[in-house]
């Protein structure tokens, strides 16, 4: 685990929740009061608007902070998610396959992306996130992630952060999560800085598989697949074997249905 004066960016979220508690200064923290009094009527509109509103303290991983509109997004409430760590949302909110990418791939990306900020200009971004959810019934949703920082440690690392969370399932059709920053500007707002999609079964896929998937969901044999792009049956075969086992399906049907979610082209 890193030391105080160390600056360390491959960290996974577990990790990265060891080393701030390790190593944060206390007084860096003020009560929670303080943070929604920033807002004017910060409380009256969390809980009146369509979406989730919270603070998450990375030096316990609890929430200090959740709106009542959680029970709108994910189906539980306040008072269920404050009694929650962040690990308990992640285990019951999000879809299992994202919250892997979430506390691996993202988490890596979203460390690495923040030391490429001055801790001075740290609180002026703006980092979203979207993601496959669940609510508190099992039904599947979408969601958009977004939140700044509130404080960091003596090394620029977030140690308190203002989110929101939204249901996006009717304006997002596919299932790639997207990493963005946002910087804020007094003259011009907000401004994307970086964008990326985080690594998923699709990205995965070679430029010939993909290519073999788009024949089939055209409904091409194995036999005419391999014609059409002049490689033997076997080399076909084992590519279907391959994008199978990367994609998770089954069958055709699964597969098709899996490129046209994923825009697989």
């Amino acid at each position: 685990m890193p030391k105080k004066t160390t600056t360390h960016n491959n960290l996974t979220y577990n990790e990265y929740h060891t080393y701030i508690k390790e190593t944060y200064n206390p007084q860096i923290l003020k009560n929670t009061e303080y943070y929604l009094k920033q807002y004017s009527g910060f409380s009256e509109l969390a809980n009146a608007m369509p979406c989730a509103i919270y603070l998450l303290d990375y030096t316990t991983l609890g929430y200090r902070f959740v709106s009542e509109g959680c029970k709108y997004i994910v189906g539980y409430t306040a008072n269920e998610c404050m009694n929650w760590s962040h690990l308990d949302f992640i285990r019951n909110c999000m879809n299992a396959e994202d919250a892997k990418i979430f506390t691996g791939a993202f988490f890596d990306k979203y460390i690495e992306q923040i030391k490429s900020v001055s801790k001075n200009d740290i609180k002026n971004c703006r980092f979203s996130l979207n993601y496959r959810g669940k609510k508190k019934d099992g039904t599947p949703i979408k969601i958009l992630q977004q939140s700044v920082v509130l404080e960091t440690n003596d090394l620029g690392y977030p140690v308190l952060s203002l989110g929101i969370i939204i249901d996006i399932t009717a304006h997002k059709l596919d299932n790639k999560m997207v990493f963005s920053i946002s910087h804020f500007n007094a003259e011009t707002g907000f401004q994307t800085i970086s964008s990326s999609t985080l690594n998923s079964a699709h990205d995965k896929l070679t430029a010939r598989e993909k290519e073999i998937v788009k024949h089939i969901t055209y409904g091409h044999s194995t036999n005419k697949i391999a014609e059409l792009l002049n490689i033997s049956m076997l080399t076909v075969n084992a590519h279907r074997r391959n994008i199978n086992k990367k994609t998770n399906c089954k069958n055709v049907v699964e597969l098709v249905n899996y490129a046209l979610v994923n825009n697989v082209n």
